[in-house]
C-alpha cells in the first residue's frame, strides 16, 4: 500500500530510482511522498518510513543497492547511505531537533518554503545544492462544496446553519517547543466564545484531548475529529469551516492552510512558512503578529459579519492555490534538484578518487583490489513480494505505534489490523506491538494512580 514501484524499467527508460524516506506514511510527509510520485513520470520511487528503514537495516545488514538516490525526508537516516549514493535532504523548518552537519553531509538540500530557503542560503549552504519544493494540493479532493453539502456535513456534525465554525487543524506530535502556538489558540478560542455565543471550534487531529476537555469544561462549544486516514473525509472537513486559523510559531507549510485555501476558506495566520509565500493580507488571506489572540478575535468577528469579504477573500484564496500550488508546479523544481544531487556526488567521488590517487600509502586500485577480496553480502531484492509485505507491516506498525502515544486507541486498533493483515507470520512485529501496548498500559495506569 505505502510502496509505489516500477520494477527494473529505470536503465531502460531513463527514470531515475529514487528510495522516499518518511517519518510515517500517515503524516502530511508522507502523503507529500506519495503526491510527488504520483504526479512525477521521470522517476520510479519506492516509499518507506524511517522506522521500516531502520528495521531493515537492522535485519539484513546491508542498505538498498537498487536504487540511484535517496531522498530523506526526515533527515534522521542518512547516515548508512553517505558515500555511497547521492542523497537529497529535505529541511521543512527550522527547531531544536535540527541538526546542521547532517545537511553539510548531503548532496543536495530541499525545503518547503521561501522562508527557509533564504535561511538556509544565510547559513552558508551553497545555493547550487538548495531546491524549493513547495507542499501542493491535489485539487481532485480539496474544493469548495456547495450549499447542499455544507447543510448535510454540518447536520452530521450537529452544527447549526447560523452557526460560525472556526477551524483548527493539526497534530499534537507536531507541536514540539510549542511551535503550534496553541497558548494563542486556546487565549483567542476563550476571548471569541465570550464575544459570540455563535461560535463553534472544530479541532482535526490526533492528540488533542486534554486541550479540548479543557475547553468544553469551560462551556466552549467544540467538536473534535481525532485522525481520518482518508483524505477525503479530511477535504469534507473543510467544507463545514468559516474560516481557518494557524497560531503556530513555526512553520514548513502547513498542509492546512493549503488545503483550506484550495476549499475556498479564508485563512488568518501567522507569518510562517507558506503563509508568507502566499497570502496577501486582506485579498486572498489574513496575516496577523505571532502571539497575538486578539488579532485573531477582531478579524474572525469581522468575517462574521461581513459575508460578502469572506466569500471574495475564499475565491481568490482558491485562485491562489490554482495558480500555485499544484503538484505539477513542483515535480520540474524536484526533478532539477534530483540532478543536482547526482551531480555533486559524482563531482565529490572523482575528488575522492583523484585524493587516494595522490596518497602515499597506496594507489586506487590497490585499495579497490583489497576490497574485492572481502566478501560481500549478498543484495537483497527489496521489491520482491515477501520483503514489501514485511516493510508495509513495519510502517504499519510505526503508524500503530504513533497512535497509541496520542491516546487514540481505535484507531491504533485499526492500524494494527492492517499491520496483522500484510505481515502476519513476523514474530518480531508481533512482539514489537505487544511492547508497545505493555508500555502504553503502563503509562495510563499510573497516570491514573496519580
Amino acid at each position: 500500500m505505502m510502496h509505489e514501484v516500477r520494477k527494473g524499467e529505470s536503465v531502460k527508460n531513463g527514470r531515475i530510482r529514487v528510495l522516499l524516506l518518511v517519518d510515517s506514511p500517515y503524516w502530511a510527509i508522507g502523503s507529500f511522498a506519495r503526491q510527488v510520485t504520483k504526479h512525477n513520470p521521470l522517476i520510479d520511487p519506492f516509499i518507506c518510513s524511517q522506522f521500516s528503514m531502520k528495521q531493515f537495516l537492522h535485519r539484513y545488514k546491508q542498505i538498498p543497492r537498487s536504487f540511484d538516490l535517496v531522498h530523506d525526508l526526515t533527515r534522521k537516516i542518512m547516515k548508512p547511505f553517505v558515500g555511497r549514493m547521492p542523497i537529497v535532504t529535505t529541511l521543512h523548518h527550522m527547531d531544536s531537533g535540527t541538526q546542521v552537519p547532517d545537511l553539510e553531509e548531503s548532496d543536495a538540500v530541499m525545503t518547503v518554503s521561501l522562508q527557509w530557503y533564504q535561511y538556509l542560503i544565510r547559513l552558508g549552504i551553497a545555493e547550487e545544492r538548495l531546491g524549493l519544493v513547495p507542499f501542493c494540493v491535489d485539487l481532485d479532493k480539496f474544493y469548495p462544496g456547495s450549499d447542499e453539502d455544507r447543510v448535510k456535513l454540518r447536520e452530521k456534525l450537529h452544527i447549526e446553519q447560523s452557526d460560525f465554525v472556526i477551524g483548527f487543524i493539526a497534530s499534537q506530535l507536531s507541536n514540539m517547543d510549542g511551535r503550534k502556538g496553541i497558548s494563542c489558540f486556546l487565549e483567542a478560542t476563550r476571548k471569541i466564545h465570550q464575544e459570540n455565543k455563535k461560535v463553534v471550534t472544530l479541532i482535526v487531529g490526533p492528540g488533542w484531548q486534554s486541550l479540548v476537555s479543557s475547553l468544553r469544561s469551560e462551556c466552549i462549544r467544540c467538536i473534535y475529529i481525532p485522525y481520518q486516514i482518508d483524505h477525503g473525509e479530511i477535504a469534507k472537513l473543510y467544507r463545514v469551516l468559516d474560516v481557518l486559523w494557524v497560531t503556530s510559531r513555526i512553520e514548513g507549510g502547513p498542509v492546512p492552510l493549503l488545503e483550506a485555501m484550495a476549499s475556498g476558506i479564508p485563512c488568518i495566520s501567522t507569518p510562517v512558512g507558506a503563509s508568507l509565500d502566499l497570502l496577501v493580507h486582506n485579498e486572498n488571506g489574513f496575516i496577523v503578529p505571532f502571539d497575538c489572540p486578539e488579532k485573531f478575535v477582531e478579524l474572525t468577528l469581522h468575517l462574521n459579519a461581513a459575508q460578502a469579504l469572506r466569500q471574495s477573500v475564499g475565491r481568490e484564496a482558491q485562485r491562489t492555490i490554482e495558480k500555485k500550488r499544484q503538484w505539477k508546479h513542483s515535480i520540474d523544481n524536484l526533478n532539477s534538484l534530483y540532478n543536482k544531487a547526482i551531480q555533486h556526488f559524482k563531482v565529490k567521488k572523482k575528488h575522492q578518487v583523484m585524493f587516494r590517487n595522490q596518497g602515499v600509502n597506496g594507489s586506487s586500485s590497490d585499495l579497490d583490489s583489497r576490497n574485492s577480496l572481502i566478501p560481500q553480502p549478498k543484495p537483497i531484492n527489496l521489491f520482491s513480494p515477501k520483503i514489501l509485505n514485511w516493510m508495509n507491516g513495519c510502517d504499519h506498525l510505526r503508524g500503530f505505534k504513533l497512535m497509541m502515544r496520542l491516546g487514540e486507541w481505535r484507531m491504533a486498533g485499526h492500524i494494527a489490523g492492517l499491520a496483522i493483515k500484510t505481515a502476519p507470520f513476523d514474530l518480531n512485529l508481533w512482539w514489537q506491538a505487544s511492547c508497545a501496548v505493555a508500555n502504553e498500559g503502563r503509562k495510563v495506569l499510573f497516570s491514573r494512580k496519580v
